[in-house]
């Protein structure tokens, strides 16, 4: 799986990333961000492009003189910023106080920026307040053909969440007569159908990442799980 960035802190007006060095074959990350999960997946916001194993901080962060640490940064890159920063009107940009989504595009050391990869699920300031805080994902899985290992094939929606979860509970939001949704939670492990309107709820479950598809069509899904406070991935 491609790249996908830690959450290290969210304050208001104030986000934390790191990413660890994938090695030489990549120069530099390009992050897109979006309000929606739909939005990130298809077209997500250009906003700014940090160099590997460097550092980035938005024109707000280094007002306040904020992201300024002499810890070790050896084999990360570090990223710090507030997303009204970039916002924009009458686009997918998305606003500080609600969950929004961030995907990462590597540049490979030629200079060719790669697709996207997976998003990850950025939840609203002090959402760690509370000790098992839940997170809603609503969004259209693509319509990708399976393949015949069963796994999640290349053009599924991969999304990967901040901290693991202990219960997570995935609905076929499609109605009747809609599409079947196929979704997994580990892009090397088979993927498990689920006709319209079902629902199922995996308890003590310990997942970061979620990959969904369509079968026949495109299928509007809904997830929330609870969130291991304390535990980053």
């Amino acid at each position: 799986m491609s790249t996908i960035p830690r959450l290290l802190d969210r304050l208001p007006n104030r986000i934390e990333m790191a990413i660890r060095d994938p090695g030489p074959d990549v120069s530099a990350f390009v992050f897109g961000i979006a309000n929606t999960l739909d939005d990130a997946f298809a077209a997500p916001n250009t906003v700014f492009t940090v160099t590997r194993n460097g550092w980035y901080r938005s024109p707000s962060i280094i007002r306040r003189r904020w992201g300024v640490t002499d810890g070790s940064e050896r084999g990360l890159a570090r990223v710090f910023f507030d997303v009204e920063d970039f916002w924009q009107a009458g686009g997918t940009y998305p606003h500080d106080p609600n969950q929004f989504y961030v995907t990462i595009a590597e540049v490979n050391a030629a200079g060719v920026q790669r697709p996207f990869g997976p998003i990850l699920s950025v939840p609203p300031p002090m959402f760690y307040d509370t000790p098992r805080p839940t997170m809603s994902l609503v969004g259209t899985a693509p319509n990708v053909a399976g393949i015949p290992t069963g796994l999640p094939p290349v053009g599924a929606m991969a999304v990967a969440l901040p901290r693991y979860s202990t219960n997570i509970r995935v609905r076929n939001a499609e109605p009747g007569g809609g599409n079947t949704l196929y979704f997994s939670f580990d892009d090397g492990q088979p993927e498990i159908s689920m006709g319209p309107g079902e629902s199922d709820i995996f308890y003590d479950s310990s997942v970061s990442d979620i990959l969904v598809r369509g079968s026949g069509g495109t299928a509007a899904f809904e997830i929330r799980c609870a969130l291991i406070n304390g535990v980053v991935n």
